[in-house]
C-alpha cells in the first residue's frame, strides 16, 4: 500500500545511491569487500548524470548528482515537497 509513497520513493533512492557508491568504489579498489573508508570514497565521487539516472529506472525519482569530498551539496539543484496535512 506504500508503493509510490514518499517512504517507498526515499527507500528506492537511498538504495540506488548506496549501491552506486559501492559500485564506484569497487571500480577503484577492486571487486571485493570494501572498508568503510573505501565506501566513503565512493560516495565522495558519486556522479550520476541524467543518462545514468534514466538507465537506473529512476528518471522521475531524483535528478543528476555530482558530489565530491569538498562539495557535498553537489550541483545545487533543490526540490521541495509540500504536504497539506492530507496528501503530498
Amino acid at each position: 500500500s506504500r508503493i509510490g509513497s514518499v517512504y517507498h520513493n526515499l527507500g528506492i533512492v537511498n538504495g540506488i545511491l548506496n549501491v552506486e557508491a559501492v559500485r564506484i568504489a569497487q571500480a577503484k579498489f577492486g571487486n571485493r569487500t570494501l572498508t568503510g573508508d573505501e565506501v566513503r570514497w565512493g560516495f565522495e565521487h558519486l556522479k550520476l548524470d541524467p543518462a545514468r539516472v534514466e538507465a537506473l529506472g529512476a528518471k522521475d525519482l531524483f535528478h543528476s548528482i555530482n558530489v565530491s569530498w569538498d562539495n557535498h551539496e553537489g550541483d545545487g539543484y533543490v526540490t521541495f515537497q509540500q504536504w497539506d496535512g492530507k496528501k503530498w
